[in-house]
């Protein structure tokens, strides 16, 4: 049995920006980063890209991942990542057996460092042990402080309670900021959830905790990454 897997579900069929598991950031294409980072971290037995797309194939080739072909079926806009890792899961179980975690890396998690993963790989076991480890980032402003339109066109608050409370006694809050996720194996098989009971966060800073999903979110990672190397 191997220890962890690394699994990129990287379909082709984005619609908010076309292609953008292989769009230019810096001069290279988003899905390498995370490539490299999580065979930076020597953490897995293999860094897997899930895909139908044969351009992403190649890329994920070259930049070092190993590829295992998603049936069309799979990719669609309905279907949930998840069938994607079955598959893959399923795939290589009948001769390497499942590993005892997986980590699964988003294609356009370019900012996250390898020593992210190794600190949040070691949260599984615990105290308190983790069936479920998901990276997650504070807001910048506090949820207690939203308002919503309403039917009368004013805004209102959604919690007018909890918002007068002075703000330093806001308790924490945390979401998942769609960058990577360790889930253990045996628990996805029972259960295939993000948000099992024991479920843990690894928070990452504002600057690691990148989602690209527009093309808004591209350019201002591209500023972010001429920063960083201007650095």
């Amino acid at each position: 049995m191997n220890r962890y897997l690394a699994i990129i579900p990287a379909r082709g069929g984005s619609k908010r920006l076309p292609r953008k598991n292989i769009a230019p950031l810096d001069g290279r294409p988003l899905i390498s980063y995370p490539i490299a980072s999580a065979l930076q971290s020597g953490l897995f037995q293999a860094v897997v890209v899930s895909t139908e797309d044969a351009e992403i194939a190649e890329i994920s080739r070259r930049a070092g991942g190993a590829v295992i072909a998603r049936p069309p079926e799979l990719a669609t806009d309905e279907i949930h990542e998840f069938a994607a890792c079955t598959h893959v899961l399923d795939t290589l179980a009948a001769k390497d057996g499942d590993p005892l975690a997986f980590c699964i890396i988003y294609p356009t998690a370019a900012f996250f460092l390898p020593d992210d993963l190794a600190r949040s790989c070691r949260l599984l076991d615990g105290p308190p042990e983790a069936d479920v480890v998901m990276a997650v980032a504070g807001y910048p402003i506090h949820p207690y402080k939203a308002m919503k339109e309403s039917d009368s066109g004013y805004l209102e608050l959604m919690y007018p309670v909890e918002a007068k409370q002075r703000s330093q006694f806001y308790p924490k809050v945390v979401a998942s900021c769609g960058v990577f996720y360790w889930l253990r194996t045996a628990a996805f098989r029972k259960d295939p959830t993000y948000f099992p009971r024991r479920l843990v966060g690894y928070e990452l800073a504002p600057d690691r905790a990148i989602d690209i999903d527009t093309p808004a979110d591209l350019a201002w990672a591209q500023k972010l990454m001429r920063l960083r190397v201007q650095a």
